[in-house]
């Protein structure tokens, strides 16, 4: 079942009445979607017996057996187990697995797997496709399934937002319908500048990512005199501090060859970054540069950032964060 299929029936009791094990596969957990998801779910009551959630990382496998096996004097539940990759061991992962594609009852239970995972031949399971990146259409219908009626100037707005069938992650686009419902539709274009970030199309910020990454400073302060008035201060600060956050992790996770991690934690850096400059970074400056970021959030909070983000860029291209 396709992803848009999936939201048009799942705000129906009968849906889930009838798919007692439901099968998500995709290429990366979804964690914000699957929370938002089920947050909806109970909130229209249409799980069709009480919902419990198991944290399958933190029990053995027979209990998670035994627990799905068996219902209490007939009373049936609503197992949600999320990422079964966070089973201990992969043999046991791999007999959870197929012990989860013959699951017929008693209770009805979801998970999701990775597409790699997934148990080939016959199974109980009703396999539902969570997309890695989600398009206008796919947008449009988690914004029916969280029950908001854009109007067309709204629905305009957000069909600009995915020109050229652009795409953005699916955690992004339930956050973007999200912080759209709460907008007035006479605020809209005064905020196309501020979606343009989540969707990503907005190129100059990733060019003002590499440029700081690869510490090519002319280049850098050349953009940021045309772009650093677009946003507001504590924009940069946010922008600055999770460009910084991902790239303590990616570089850490490169340096241990953890590959998989290091590409699902470099989303958002720069691609010259991942493939590149990395090598030059230094992990303990990156660390000191975040930590400077924190300050200036503070301040601006209490009321006082003159010039911070100018002394944030003078130490790091000067490298003042290195010789701490």
């Amino acid at each position: 079942m396709n992803f848009q299929t999936f939201l048009a029936q799942a705000a129906t009791r009968t849906f889930w009445e009838q798919n007692p094990n439901l099968c998500f596969t995709g290429s990366a957990y979804p964690l914000a979607f699957f929370s938002l998801l089920f947050g909806q779910l109970k909130k229209l009551e249409v799980l069709p017996c009480p919902y419990q959630r198991i944290f399958v990382q933190e029990t053995e496998l027979s209990g998670l057996q035994a627990a799905l096996a068996q219902s209490i004097l007939g009373m049936q539940s609503f197992f949600w187990l999320a990422d079964i990759e966070e089973v201990k061991g992969t043999k046991a992962l791999q007999q959870f697995n197929s012990f989860l594609a013959s699951y017929k009852g008693p209770n009805h239970v979801a998970y999701f797997i990775q597409n790699d995972a997934v148990p080939t031949g016959k199974t109980s399971a009703t396999k539902i496709e969570i997309p890695a990146m989600a398009s206008f259409e796919d947008t449009c219908a988690l914004a029916d399934f969280f029950g908001f009626a854009f109007d067309v100037k709204k629905k305009n707005f957000l069909k600009k937002l995915f020109y050229n069938n652009v795409q953005c992650p699916l955690d992004t686009c339930c956050m973007l319908v999200h912080y759209l419902q709460l907008l007035g539709s006479k605020s809209l274009d005064e905020a196309q500048s501020f979606f343009a970030v989540f969707t990503e199309t907005d190129p100059s910020l990733f060019q003002l990512g590499e440029h700081f990454f690869a510490k090519n400073a002319k280049a850098f302060f050349q953009l940021w005199q045309t772009i650093s008035k677009t946003y507001p201060d504590i924009f940069w600060i946010v922008f600055f501090s999770e460009q910084l956050w991902r790239a303590i992790h990616t570089v850490t996770f490169l340096q241990k060859k953890d590959f998989v991690a290091a590409k699902k934690m470099s989303y958002r850096l720069p691609s010259r970054f991942l493939h590149k400059d990395w090598q030059q970074a230094n992990v303990q400056e990156l660390i000191y540069a975040y930590e400077f970021l924190y300050l200036m959030d503070y301040a601006l909070k209490t009321g006082s950032i003159f010039c911070a983000c100018e002394l944030f860029f003078m130490k790091y291209f000067s490298g003042a964060f290195a010789s701490v």
